[in-house]
């Protein structure tokens, strides 16, 4: 394993860790976040791609991780689908020949935005990713957050696709 991919999933294990500690099986946080590009009142159910049965539910989906929301913000948005980019633990990992040079395919969103939703105890955890929750409804947003590249620039790093799908491994 490479020193990057080994430093990556050492991070990955320690913020998993620290988020067990902080936001456990059981515990539920007062306050969940969304990312988004875009500046919203009101957060309404969808249908995302996902991986499990959990992860393609109709469902706003949250997260207990107030970095992840922001990092999601700026990388997200209609045409990149999650293309050459992954946030693991509170980190972002772009893919390098996407993101950068004379052929960059990709720009971070200069601006993006974490909604903050308080949690009325109707948040249901993922089981097997502790910060991801979901609620069946649509969720009035009680503060937006803007956030910008500048906020996250030592939580931005610039990888090889293989190495990009190494750390989701780790």
């Amino acid at each position: 394993m490479s020193p990057l991919i080994e430093a990556m999933a050492k991070t990955r294990r320690r913020a998993s860790t620290k988020r067990r500690r902080q936001t456990g099986k059981g515990k539920t946080p007062p306050a969940l976040y969304h990312g988004s590009p875009h500046s919203l009142q009101t957060l309404e159910p969808h249908v995302p791609r996902g991986e499990t049965a959990f992860q393609t539910q109709r469902a706003v989906f949250l997260t207990s991780g107030p970095h992840q929301a922001g990092l999601y913000a700026l990388a997200r948005n209609a045409e990149r689908r999650r293309k050459g980019w992954g946030i693991h633990g509170d980190q972002l990992y772009l893919v390098r020949n996407h993101w950068t040079g004379p052929a960059a395919k990709y720009a971070l969103n200069p601006v993006g935005y974490r909604h903050v939703v308080r949690n009325t105890g109707d948040a249901v955890q993922n089981p097997d990713l502790p910060t991801e929750w979901v609620i069946p409804h649509a969720v009035r947003v009680n503060a937006v957050e803007p956030v910008t590249p500048n906020n996250y620039r030592d939580r931005i790093h610039y990888v090889t696709r293989d190495e990009l799908y190494a750390l989701g491994k780790a």
